[in-house]
């Protein structure tokens, strides 16, 4: 049976909803347990290509990148993550903040591939994409 998302109306706050179907044939009745996640608008993680605003802000380098990545950016660096597209964490060999410069040794054993890198910097996320080799 297809539920149809207008049928979801109204769930504005995150939470499980449970929602009773029957079925006009044969008359049996059918739960679907709901979960939803609200995502303020612009808090996002947006991979479309479209970088933040201010992200003359940011330069990181190299990308594709092999055995590190380095980051220069024109507000304090607070804290990195790097994450594969599917949203696991990645450990890092080794890393290095420096006010506005951090490096990162990565694990030998990356596999390569597409991977998020997340910087926190002057009390906003930055998100980029970046290439491991």
């Amino acid at each position: 049976m297809t539920i149809h998302i207008q049928q979801f109306k109204g769930y504005e706050t995150a939470g499980i909803y449970t929602y009773e179907t029957i079925d006009p044939l044969t008359g049996c009745t059918d739960s679907v347990q709901l979960t939803l996640g609200v995502i303020p608008l612009g808090e996002g993680i947006c991979l479309s290509g479209i970088e933040n605003k201010n992200s003359n802000e940011l330069n990181i380098y190299p990308n594709p990148a092999r055995d590190e990545i380095n980051i220069i950016s024109g507000k304090s660096i607070e804290a990195v993550m790097l994450t594969t597209i599917d949203a696991r964490n990645v450990l890092f060999s080794q890393y290095k903040i420096n006010d506005t410069f951090a490096k990162i040794v990565l694990s030998e054993n990356l596999s390569g591939g597409l991977y998020l890198i997340t910087i926190i910097s002057g009390g906003q996320r930055y998100y980029r994409k970046i290439i491991i080799l």
